[in-house]
């Protein structure tokens, strides 16, 4: 093969991995699930692929030298869409990291601290069954942490007595929405839930240390089992 052949080639491998590893990212956001968002992933895949069989099986330098000034038009379009896209994605991405809990609280957070002091500053040895959740803020979507944690019969005895202290108001299980239309007051859905459901069981007292506004607002808490010794911890703001 000549040199530009073997070039094409190069270019339809690497950007065939380049569609996996989109595909499998973007997918993971629960944003895009559509074959014809998938499709266009792999379109400079495509167009290269396209474009070195072209080169195989035509000797027309006319069709060939159309054909390559398509394909990088092609693919100039695509890039002109997709990076912006990449730039916007870590916003659209949940985050469920343990690792990243300790940047996430320290860095994102700052701005919200009074939000989330209540938080511990790291994950001990003590906690276990650690779950986390962070949901960064994006366009009028609103962000929120999640921290939860199973830990001794004395701990959790002692962390409800300290947030009972503290609370402004408490729900018996539930979601925000139960919450919203019982008493006005905005909570959490539990993200970090074994299952699928965002509501809490009525094991679970939701305590709520503050809360305020609707439509730009914050609220911040724990949710407290002392059944199953679970703490979680949260903090929204919108």
């Amino acid at each position: 093969m000549k040199k530009l052949e073997w070039l094409y080639l190069v270019l339809a491998i690497l950007f065939s991995a380049i569609g996996i590893i989109q595909c499998y990212r973007w997918s993971r956001t629960g944003i895009i699930t559509s074959f014809i968002t998938y499709l266009f992933f792999f379109t400079p895949a495509i167009i290269f692929w396209a474009t070195f069989t072209l080169k195989q099986f035509t000797k027309q330098k006319i069709l060939l030298n159309i054909a390559i000034v398509l394909c990088w038009i092609v693919v100039g379009i695509w890039g002109f869409l997709t990076i912006p896209a990449e730039m916007i994605l870590p916003s659209l991405t949940n985050v469920t990291n343990i690792k990243k809990y300790e940047k996430i609280l320290n860095g994102y957070w700052s701005f919200h601290k009074d939000l989330v002091k209540h938080f511990p500053s790291k994950i001990d040895a003590d906690m276990k069954k650690v779950k986390f959740f962070f949901c960064p803020a994006f366009l009028q979507g609103g962000a929120c942490i999640q921290l939860r944690y199973t830990t001794t019969d004395e701990n959790i005895a002692e962390l409800y007595k300290h947030f009972s202290e503290i609370k402004n108001q408490t729900f018996i299980g539930g979601d925000c929405n139960d919450h919203l239309r019982e008493a006005d007051v905005w909570t959490t859905n539990f993200y970090t839930n074994d299952s699928e459901s965002y509501e809490f069981p009525d094991d679970f007292e939701i305590i709520v240390i503050h809360s305020e506004g609707f439509n730009h607002g914050e609220s911040c808490g724990v949710a407290i089992s002392k059944m199953k010794k679970i703490i979680v911890y949260w903090a929204e703001s919108w």
